[in-house]
């Protein structure tokens, strides 16, 4: 090989490693999400569970692309960003399921509303991991993070809990501080 093919090869090498490790800082575009959200949440928290049974196709397709993330891609990204990608998957699982059973008048009403594992990572596969919102809160975020904050923002689709944000949770906002 010669001299020129070394340094060629080696520089797209570099190229590749550090255009990868660009993707993999960028973390996750979370723009449909907070469309979603200001469209279908008001600044007091309340979710128009009416407006989403009608046309869920933005929720659906958030969910879609959420799941479409492989797990080892996920465990690449920084810690915020983790963070971030989780607290959305969260919120965004919980809302589909009280959509999937709207009208209800509590999510106490909904059989295992907990425990339905409604989330995956990646193309689905047979013995694939689900996780239900138990999972994320327990295994996902406080399991990993060891944060008190965590339960600040977790909406629990309840009037007396936290209550859900009208946008999206970013990094910067999470970051040493508690505002969400």
């Amino acid at each position: 090989m010669t001299l020129r093919k070394k340094i060629f090869a080696s520089v797209f090498f570099l190229l590749c490693s550090f255009s990868s490790g660009l993707y993999a800082a960028a973390g996750f575009d979370h723009s449909a999400w907070d469309a979603f959200l200001k469209k279908n949440v008001n600044e007091s928290g309340e979710v128009d569970y009416r407006s989403i049974t009608k046309d869920p196709k933005e929720l659906n397709d958030y969910l879609a692309s959420l799941m479409a993330v492989p797990e080892m891609e996920l465990t690449s990204w920084p810690r915020e960003e983790t963070l971030a990608f989780w607290l959305n998957a969260y919120h965004a699982v919980s809302i589909k399921l009280v959509a999937d059973n709207y009208p209800v008048a509590s999510v106490q009403n909904i059989p295992s509303f907990w425990d339905i594992a409604a989330f995956h990572l990646g193309d689905i596969k047979k013995g694939q991991r689900q996780y239900s919102l138990n999972d994320i809160r327990e295994k996902s975020l406080i399991g990993v993070y060891h944060d008190e904050k965590i339960h600040l923002a977790l909406s629990v689709a309840a009037k007396s809990g936290p209550k859900l944000r009208p946008r999206h949770l970013q990094v910067p906002k999470w970051k040493g501080s508690c505002s969400f």
